[in-house]
C-alpha cells in the first residue's frame, strides 16, 4: 500500500478539508449561506471530499472506531456526487456547521505526523 493511501493520510485529508470548511463558513449566517451559490458549491465540495476520504479508510480502522458514523459520512458524499439534483442545503448546512466540527474534534487525537501535501496552500 502506498503511504498516501494509508489510514493516517485519509485522516489528514478529512481533517484538512474539515478545517477548510470551517474557514469557509466562519462568520457566515444561514441566510448568507443560502444566498451565496459559491459558498454552497464550496460546502458541497468539502463534504464530498471528506466522504470520499472516509470511504477509503480501511474496514479495520472503521471497525476500531465504530462510534463514528462512517456509513452516513460516505452516504452524504454519494448524495452529493450522484444525487446532486436532490440536495437539501439545510441538511448540508447542518452537516457543515455541526457534524463536521464534531468529526474533526474526534479525529484530531488520532492524527499522526502529516503526510507531505504539495497541493496544500495553507
Amino acid at each position: 500500500m502506498r503511504p498516501e493511501d494509508s489510514d493516517p493520510a485519509r485522516l489528514w485529508d478529512i481533517t484538512r478539508w474539515g478545517e477548510r470548511l470551517a474557514r469557509l463558513l466562519a462568520g457566515v449566517s444561514w441566510d448568507e449561506y443560502q444566498a451565496n451559490e459559491e459558498k454552497q458549491i464550496a460546502v458541497e465540495r468539502c463534504i464530498e471530499v471528506i466522504g470520499e476520504a472516509a470511504r477509503h479508510l480501511s474496514d479495520s480502522f472503521k471497525h476500531q472506531h465504530a462510534d463514528i458514523p462512517w456509513r452516513e459520512i460516505v452516504q452524504q458524499r454519494n448524495v452529493i456526487a450522484h444525487g446532486y439534483y436532490r440536495l437539501e442545503h439545510q441538511r448540508l448546512w447542518h452537516v457543515a456547521t455541526v457534524e463536521v466540527p464534531k468529526l474533526i474534534a474526534r479525529l484530531t487525537p488520532l492524527l499522526s505526523e502529516p503526510p507531505p501535501n504539495p497541493t496544500d496552500t495553507e
